[in-house]
Order: C-alpha cells, then sequence, then structure tokens
C-alpha cells in the first residue's frame, strides 16, 4: 500500500498538518522541518494522491475535449495538444468521439 500523509508525518516527527504545509508551500514551516518532512516523502516513496486532493478540495483539474473522429491525423493532434501543453503533474485528459455523444452528455450535464 503507498504512504499516507499520516506516514510521513510520523517518519518526520510532525504533524499531518505539517505535512500538508509543506506540500501545499505555506510559508510558515521552517525551513529546517520542510527539510525533514521533505526527506521523509523521498524515503518513503511518497506521491500526494491527487484523487484524495479533489475530493478534498472539489476541484479535479480535469480538463474534457470531444472531436468527431480520433483517426482522422488533424483531430488526433488536437487531441495530444492538451498533454503536451499541461505543466500541472495533477491533470488529467478526457476525451470522446462522436460515437460516445451520450456519455459525454451525461459527463458534461453532471449526470
Amino acid at each position: 500500500m503507498a504512504p499516507t500523509i499520516r506516514d510521513v508525518a510520523k517518519r518526520a516527527g510532525v504533524s499531518h498538518t505539517t505535512v500538508s504545509n509543506v506540500l501545499n508551500n505555506v510559508p510558515k514551516v521552517s525551513e529546517e522541518t520542510r527539510q525533514r518532512v521533505l526527506k521523509a516523502m523521498e524515503e518513503l516513496g511518497f506521491e500526494p494522491n491527487f484523487v484524495a486532493r479533489s475530493l478534498y478540495t472539489k476541484r479535479s483539474f480535469v480538463v474534457g475535449y470531444m472531436v468527431p473522429a480520433i483517426t482522422n491525423e488533424f483531430f488526433m493532434s488536437v487531441a495530444r495538444g492538451p498533454n503536451a501543453c499541461s505543466t500541472v503533474k495533477a491533470s488529467a485528459f478526457s476525451s470522446a468521439t462522436r460515437r460516445s455523444k451520450p456519455a459525454a452528455r451525461r459527463i458534461i450535464s453532471g449526470g
């Protein structure tokens, strides 16, 4: 099982709130504590769980797009665009084609 924020906190000898502050670059954490937390994260192989974060913050950072035909080279390059331009590690991309319109409509409408 992947290490959690609480595992990192225990290893670093701090609270899970402090680990969260380090992850969110809150300036009130001392440099010494920040380094201890980062070292614990590295030792445990901790990576933030972006699904958990999106559930907590109610923000998913998911980009959706629709193209008429993914087999068409032009639309294939359009579909690659968001992935190529993304600088956010936590981003996810969802695509749909003409054949999946009903499913896409449900997703867009939140139904």
